[in-house]
């Protein structure tokens, strides 16, 4: 069974190598962490604009965009992203690079309640190792 099989139809935040920050419904997924989403949108973060919203629609992320997982107790980031990070696990880890994406399952009720456009911060910068 997949590390990811719990977050199958979850709401789940995904942050990437280049700093992107998806947002979508865990449709699939399989050993090489190639993912499918459904409804995704790209947030765009930026600090004199709020948030931008991209609707991305039934998205695939390859694998290699994906460095790992992580959940536990429920917590919001200095940046405003809710994640309920209730179960602890990791799906890959490279060791050289720190964990430097991940997949998290979204608290959908805090998300509702967040309003982007208010938030303000500098995007992700790419993570290079």
């Amino acid at each position: 069974m997949s590390a990811l099989e719990g977050f199958r139809d979850q709401l789940v935040q995904v942050i990437l190598y280049d700093g992107r920050i998806i947002v979508g419904r865990l449709k699939g997924n399989d050993n090489y962490c190639n993912l499918i989403l459904s409804d995704s949108v790209e947030r765009e973060y930026s600090a004199d604009k709020g948030v931008e919203m991209i609707s991305l629609g039934l998205y695939m992320i390859k694998g290699d965009n994906v460095g790992g997982t992580t959940a536990g107790v429920h917590e919001t980031s200095g940046a405003g992203w809710p994640l309920d990070l209730g179960r602890s696990m990791r799906y890959r880890y490279n060791a050289d690079a720190h964990l430097s994406a991940l997949i998290a399952e979204v608290d959908e009720d805090k998300d509702g309640s967040l309003d982007y456009s208010e938030i303000m911060a500098d995007p992700l910068p790419e993570i290079k190792y």
